[in-house]
């Protein structure tokens, strides 16, 4: 199947996370409880999944929702998709092999860049040795470009 023939949908995590969490519960309101989140969002995220679908994934047994077997089907891939997300996540939050973690290294990468810019343009700094305020990334930035730069704001 060629991509540029395709219709490209995007699914929301949150409508993901809220199949994952009706199928669970098999409940509306305690997912609304479990997700932070009002019971007609809910409602809405899954009738919306349903209209992408073009299918039902749920269907009511008394007081409980079940899942058709087409809604089994797109929750297996539900799980993998959330299981990939929440991984990528955690991966991103805890320090790599330098001790830093992405955002850190982030944050640091686009500071430098913003001196090295500011420096273009004939800018001074001044860095303020209150090490206890500020974030490690930018601890080390500013210690390296103390010598060249004076900061003041």
């Amino acid at each position: 199947m060629e991509i540029a023939c395709m219709n490209l949908i995007n699914l929301d995590i949150k409508m993901l996370r809220s199949l994952h969490t009706v199928a669970e519960t098999g409940n509306i309101t305690e997912t609304a409880r479990r997700l932070g989140r009002t019971q007609p969002a809910i409602t809405l995220q899954l009738q919306r999944l349903d209209e992408i679908c073009g299918f039902n994934l749920f269907r009511n047994d008394g007081r409980r929702m079940v899942l058709t077997p087409d809604g089994t089907l797109v929750l297996s891939y539900a799980k993998s998709i959330l299981r990939l997300h929440d991984e990528l996540l955690s991966r991103l939050a805890s320090p790599d092999i330098e001790g830093r973690s992405f955002s850190e290294r982030l944050i640091f990468m686009h500071l430098s860049c913003c001196l090295r810019s500011w420096r273009c343009f004939g800018g001074h700094f001044h860095v303020f040795r209150s090490s206890s305020s500020v974030p490690s990334p930018l601890r080390s930035c500013i210690s390296c470009t103390r010598a060249r730069w004076m900061w003041r704001w």
